[in-house]
């Protein structure tokens, strides 16, 4: 049997959705979070309908054939490569921090932009969970773009949430490049003033 993940599916996991006989049908596994994390609206999900001893029916043998998980992707490698990378980048701006290179303020910068960007994260998980008003994209990744990348791409992973859809990644990595490479040319003669300028930030 083939359905669509409905708004009852995505905004109340635990809600059941009627079947084409205008039955109720139990859908509570088919629609946990976890489950339909990386699934949208209007996805296919396929499954075989069983009746329990108390007539009651239920979902079994269920599928997502339109998931991203499903489609054989390597999330677990570009996970790793990413946290070698943002954790290397961190060490890099602590260490450069500790001998002289930055200024601390631009440490400081980072930091409150990581805490801020993984506050902001959190919430915005809560609220999909129980179908409140959500943050934007564009102000998700505008706080990455500020900085606050490391701690997007923590929350990301720590709390599940837009780590499994490749438009919203592939426009955070691309935040992640435009914030380094703004990071790297601090280090050169052009960018060396703002040095100055931030070191006379407060």
């Amino acid at each position: 049997m083939l359905s669509e993940l409905s708004d009852l599916c995505v905004g109340s996991p635990h809600r059941a959705i009627g079947t084409p006989s205008d039955r109720r049908l139990d859908l509570e596994k088919l629609c946990k979070p976890e489950a339909t994390e990386d699934l949208i609206r209007g996805s296919l999900i396929v499954y075989r309908v069983v009746k329990e001893e108390d007539g009651r029916l239920r979902a079994a043998n269920i599928a997502y054939p339109h998931s991203k998980t499903a489609s054989g992707k390597p999330k677990g490698n570009r996970r790793i490569l990413g946290s070698i990378f943002t954790i290397s980048f961190c060490i890099f701006v602590v260490v450069a921090t500790f001998f002289g290179r930055l200024p601390v303020q631009l440490l400081a910068i980072y930091a409150i932009a990581c805490i801020l960007t993984f506050i902001v994260y959190a919430m915005d998980k809560a609220a999909a969970k129980n179908d409140k008003w959500r943050t934007k994209e564009s102000t998700l990744h505008l706080l990455g773009l500020i900085g606050g990348w490391p701690g997007a791409f923590y929350a990301q992973n720590k709390l599940r949430h837009k780590s499994k859809k490749n438009e919203f990644q592939s426009v955070f990595w691309i935040t992640v490049v435009l914030n380094v490479g703004a990071f790297v040319y601090l280090f050169t003669d052009g960018g060396s003033k703002y040095i100055t300028v931030i070191s006379n930030f407060w």
